[in-house]
């Protein structure tokens, strides 16, 4: 578990992957999917892309949290290893519900 954020698990679900991250026929994803392309990972491979997120959190030292009345987003800026053997940083957003201890990932872009 990260040292930074307390949470139980980590959860990153298929449809969120797939059917945004990583669709180039989605009106407002399409330009991450590319961006995630580029890195090597595809609809095909989501589950590598998975798995190389819990590493981009399990391993961040960057890491920003603002508190709301649903719970706490977490933003985390860290190097994401692609596919391909390129390292691009990249800023995720996660959210963690009041009453929970479930780090969900809610989107990723290019840290600019």
């Amino acid at each position: 578990m990260n040292k930074h954020i307390k949470y139980d698990r980590i959860e990153i679900s298929e449809s969120k992957l797939v059917g945004y991250l990583l669709n180039k026929n989605h009106s407002v994803g399409v330009h991450k999917a590319i961006y995630f392309e580029s890195l090597g990972y595809n609809s095909e491979n989501w589950q590598i892309l998975r798995d190389a997120l819990f590493e981009h959190v399990e391993t961040a030292e960057n890491i920003d949290f603002v508190e709301n009345q649903f719970g706490m987003k977490v933003v985390i800026i860290n190097n994401l290893n692609g596919q391909n053997n390129r390292v691009a940083k990249i800023k995720s957003i996660w959210f963690i519900e009041n009453n929970e201890n479930i780090l969900k990932f809610v989107t990723a872009y290019p840290e600019k």
